[in-house]
């Protein structure tokens, strides 16, 4: 009577087991994916009709130890200049806070790499001559200009 009790919690267990995990697969592969960068920018690439060789190394590592630049790591290959406006930031009261992997400039060639990689200093020298002046002049991508030159 044991064994039949077992076997009879086994086959329900496994029952419960099989109508769930249709309902949680997505959510099974998207935190696998988060776990393997590799696997998650081959499958986008794959998706959109393009290369995992489109992404540059620096962008995989940069994706590898920061979740959050997802997006921008993914969007590399399709990147386009984009027009942007510092209004965003004019009412704030407090230093505005400008990420180097910000697809508004994060894109920009500076020094090896780009500004989502090796913009830190320009990103934050921006942040301050914005907060100061509140001159859009002050965006990462030209404080890294001027710095170039």
């Amino acid at each position: 009577m044991k064994i039949i009790k077992r076997l009879f919690a086994v086959v329900v267990i496994l029952a419960v087991l099989a109508t769930a995990f249709p309902l949680i697969k997505d959510d099974i592969i998207s935190w696998y994916d988060c776990l393997d960068t590799e696997l998650l920018i081959r499958r986008y690439a794959k998706e959109n009709g393009l290369q995992y060789s489109d992404y540059p190394e620096s962008l995989v590592e940069l994706l590898d130890r920061n979740p959050e630049t997802k997006e921008f790591v993914l969007g590399y290959p399709l990147r386009e200049q984009k027009q942007y406006d510092m209004s965003d930031w004019a009412d704030e009261d407090s230093v505005p806070l400008f990420l180097q992997w910000d697809m508004r400039w994060g894109y920009e060639v500076y020094g090896s790499d780009v500004i989502g990689i090796t913009g830190c200093g320009p990103t934050c020298l921006a942040m301050v001559g914005y907060y100061l002046t509140r001159d859009s002049y002050f965006t990462p991508e030209k404080v890294a200009q001027f710095a170039l030159e």
